[in-house]
């Protein structure tokens, strides 16, 4: 689903890629990057 607004975000969904919300840019991390240490995902496969 694509939004323009986090408050439009279903309350069922993980919002990412927005201003205002976790999963998204971050001091110079971009969003993939922010999900990565989010969920300290790492390994040879990434």
């Amino acid at each position: 689903m694509f939004v323009t607004d986090p408050d439009q975000v279903p309350t069922d969904a993980t919002a990412f890629d927005m201003r205002g919300v976790e999963l998204s840019h971050h001091g110079g991390d971009c969003t993939f990057e922010t999900i990565l240490r989010r969920y300290e995902l790492a390994g040879d496969g990434l």
